[in-house]
């Protein structure tokens, strides 16, 4: 994936004292759900982001040179009772999901302009899993890449095109096309 990056963040992972952290941004029918891999709060963009500290873990985000649908596993501990609900009964499969890459500025703890778009997916499995005092939210995302795999199963055909464009009648005369005969190339003098 291109990175376009600003010189601030290019500056600073070429710095000394790198502090980098990772912003999560998940949508969901009943709103957006915003954290990050630190402690407490911080502001990007004009949205909070709530700090999951060590309580947010994931695999590494990985690209290869061939187009391949690379996907992201999470695994949130410690989740709040209200967390769990949305866990169990939102409809999540195919939200939007996508994952930041920036660094602080250690001196003021801001967040150096601007993070960039590290993983762009859709989210696919939720698992809630009790453990011996909390509960743990297990995830699976996909990449968006993943469409790619998914046969389309549209045709041309009279009906197809009214699922999309209702009224349109471009291809009303495609099944009387299969079964004419065409003459190309004939001489005909009279």
């Amino acid at each position: 994936m291109s990175r376009d990056m600003t010189t601030d963040l290019a500056n600073a992972l070429m710095g000394e004292n790198l502090h980098p952290i990772f912003l999560f941004v998940a949508n969901f029918d009943s709103g957006v759900a915003r954290a990050w891999t630190g402690l407490g709060n911080i502001t990007w963009g004009g949205n909070v982001y709530s700090g999951t500290g060590t309580y947010l873990r994931f695999t590494p985000i990985s690209e290869s040179e061939e187009v391949k649908a690379n996907g992201v596993s999470f695994e949130l501990s410690a989740v709040p009772q209200e967390m769990i609900a949305l866990a169990l009964n939102e409809e999540y499969q195919g939200r939007a999901l996508q994952i930041y890459f920036g660094v602080l500025d250690q001196d003021t703890g801001e967040i150096i302009n601007d993070p960039v778009l590290a993983f762009d997916g859709k989210m696919d499995v939720m698992e809630v899993v009790p453990t011996s005092s909390t509960l743990t939210i297990n995830m699976s995302v996909e990449s968006s890449l993943i469409d790619l795999e998914r046969p389309r199963t549209l045709r041309y055909t009279h009906e197809d095109q009214q699922t999309i464009f209702p009224g349109d009648m471009g291809l009303i005369f495609v099944p009387k096309m299969q079964e004419k005969q065409f003459i190309w190339n004939q001489n005909t003098k009279s």
